[in-house]
């Protein structure tokens, strides 16, 4: 019988892409908002980024992450920082890991005024674990300062790739999903019965989930194809079939960003059910997403970075496999 070898810091090594979502505890949904979430500074809502490990001589990291935040009035900020940290892992694969931020004024998107954009990200802790196919969990276990109860949780895979990415690098078709994140503007009843700040009420039809393919073309690039489930504040569902173009930019570290354009014309026979003459054109409207490539060349994380005014604040995030 063979004897499976413990793991060890030096197991992790490389640069790593990483995607990370939101999991809100049940204090977040509890009448007298025990949470906090009323009364939140800034939350991050969705990552993706880069991290690399080194594991001798000391189990250190550093990365740099991309990030979809709110406050609890729904103003979207992006936050694209770099980090350092350490890392613990004991022989059965389960450890830990805290990140200190690196943020500068114009680590912010918008921009904001100066010293402002340095109070949005502090340091975090994780409770992390391994597995042999080196994939790496993490589960966010500290939330101070105001959190609104709201945690991140995540997966980082690693990019096997010992230099640079170019443009180039992203080739081909890939078969993408993604699903709805909830910001925590998106508030209870119970804790803000009067108002409305994530715009549910008041938001026309939204994007729930979406499969499709994406074809890359090596330059800055992309057409696509996109089936999406949508509904609007009263729950009436619309299939939106449709294609779209866009571009892309990746970065050195396989991180970058996506831009969705719906075909321009947009056929009435996109929708099913179908719509009155024009309305289904209306429905669907460009899309922005930060990325990273991860798993040796062969998924994609995506995370929705833009929220367009009147919509509520439910951003779309996912992942892509070559086909």
């Amino acid at each position: 019988m063979s004897v499976q070898v413990g793991f060890s810091p030096s197991s992790l090594r490389g640069r790593w892409g990483l995607q990370m979502v939101p999991a809100k505890s049940f204090s977040s949904l509890a009448p007298g908002d025990p949470g906090g979430v009323a009364g939140a500074p800034r939350q991050d809502i969705l990552r993706v980024g880069v991290i690399n490990w080194f594991g001798t001589p000391v189990p250190v990291v550093t990365g740099r992450m991309i990030a979809t935040t709110n406050d609890n009035t729904g103003n979207t900020i992006i936050i694209t920082y770099g980090f350092t940290g350490s890392y613990t892992i004991n022989t059965d694969g389960t450890g830990t890991l805290t990140i200190n931020p690196s943020v500068t004024d114009a680590s912010c998107n918008p921009a904001q005024p100066a010293g402002v954009c340095a109070t949005f990200e502090g340091p975090e802790t994780y409770a992390i674990a391994m597995t042999r196919r080196q994939g790496v969990s993490m589960v966010q276990t500290d939330n101070v300062g105001g959190g609104a109860k709201i945690f991140m949780k995540g997966l980082a895979l690693p990019q096997k790739k010992n230099s640079d990415f170019l443009a180039q690098d992203l080739k081909k078709t890939w078969a993408f999903v993604t699903g709805p994140a909830t910001s925590f503007a998106v508030l209870p009843p119970q804790i803000c019965p009067l108002t409305d700040p994530g715009n549910v009420t008041a938001a026309p039809r939204q994007n729930v989930m979406r499969v499709g393919e994406m074809s890359f073309d090596g330059f800055s690039g992309v057409t696509g194809h996109s089936i999406t489930t949508t509904d609007d504040n009263s729950g009436n569902t619309i299939i939106i079939n449709y294609k779209w173009s866009g571009t892309y930019t990746l970065f050195a570290d396989g991180t970058g960003f996506l831009i969705m354009n719906p075909e321009n014309p947009f056929p009435d026979t996109n929708c099913t059910p179908a719509q009155a003459p024009g309305v289904c054109a209306t429905l669907e409207t460009t899309e922005i997403y930060a990325m990273v490539i991860a798993q040796n060349k062969i998924k994609i994380f995506l995370n929705e970075t833009d929220n367009f005014a009147n919509q509520a604040k439910i951003f779309m995030t996912g992942e892509a496999g070559i086909q």
